[in-house]
């Protein structure tokens, strides 16, 4: 190279390198939606473009931002589940204070948009897919599943931002063998709590001392009436006089019950979905872990987190 030359090759190389492990299986989506007659609105279908601005070791792809804006609705149960669409046909004869009512919204909803969702419930199999229309259903209609139920925080002051970014699951995911729990990644004295149920059943992982304090859940939940998958990055906000119960593991020190908190959705992380399909589904998020060395982000599934769990509770 010259002098005065700029040395463009790294930045091309990157540029390149973020091209070949971007996403190409989501494009259909926004299609299947739209041939329903259910066009998703702005913002979804640009994330399922995954456009350049969102493949960043911070926002991971447009995939996992889909999740974060999905997170606003279910964290808010006031906002409109029909903002998730375009041009969605309105009842005309309704009044403001009707259609201000949340309970005539969702009559709305399920007047207008029930019958398209099954249909493109029908059509796209892909794991990647399913999450995502399962997810809109719910906020749109509601899940009449029997799920643990965990209560969503709604007061915004007792709320601390913590980031969301694709770093929030490499403790879980440096996790291998629980004998390495503690002195790991730079040193950190850390450990993970173990949330149950009213059954005393595992089901929500929270580290502590490990980055910012963040949850990670075990099965699927339900937050109002949403169904969040299993592997879902939570928030876990405890309540005023929570009582701590030792389960004596020196792995989980510590045992909460699920109702000494209230909870916010963050995001989903990579293993709400089987190790075979990650790479195509969350694109330059699970190439930016393995760049990284995100000790098995390739083969752990969430059961074995939640297999650990029961055993050391048992």
């Amino acid at each position: 190279m010259r002098e005065g030359e700029l040395n463009t090759a790294g930045s091309h190389d990157k540029t390149a390198d973020i091209e070949k492990h971007k996403s190409i299986i989501h494009k259909e989506v926004i299609d299947i939606f739209k041939n329903a007659g259910l066009p998703l609105n702005d913002k979804l279908t640009e994330m399922l473009t995954e456009p350049d601005r969102m493949q960043s070791g911070r926002q991971g792809s447009g995939y996992t931002n889909l999740f974060r804006e999905l997170s606003t609705y279910v964290n808010n149960p006031s906002k409109n589940p029909l903002e998730l669409f375009n041009d969605v046909e309105m009842d005309t004869t309704l009044n403001d204070e009707d259609y201000n009512n949340l309970t005539t919204k969702e009559k709305i909803a399920k007047l207008h948009v029930q019958e398209k969702i099954e249909s493109v419930n029908h059509i796209l199999i892909h794991p990647s897919h399913k999450i995502f229309i399962n997810m809109i259903h719910d906020i749109v209609l509601g899940s009449e599943k029997n799920i643990p139920s965990i209560e969503l925080e709604t007061d915004m002051e007792k709320i601390e931002k913590i980031g969301t970014c694709t770093t929030a699951e490499v403790y879980f995911f440096q996790w291998q063998g629980i004998k390495e729990l503690k002195n790991f990644h730079g040193g950190h004295e850390g450990f993970m709590n173990v949330i149950v149920d009213e059954k005393q059943k595992p089901i929500i992982l929270e580290k502590l001392g490990l980055g910012a304090k963040s949850c990670i859940s075990l099965v699927p939940l339900k937050i109002g009436k949403v169904e969040i998958p299993a592997g879902s990055m939570l928030q876990a906000i405890p309540k005023e006089n929570i009582k701590y119960e030792n389960n004596f593991s020196i792995y989980f020190p510590k045992k909460f019950n699920a109702s000494d908190y209230t909870f916010k959705m963050l995001r989903i992380s990579l293993l709400a979905l089987p190790p075979e399909v990650r790479a195509e589904s969350f694109g330059n998020h699970y190439h930016d872990q393995i760049k990284n060395n995100y000790t098995n982000c390739e083969w752990l599934k969430i059961e074995d987190y939640r297999n650990l769990a029961e055993k050391a509770l048992a």
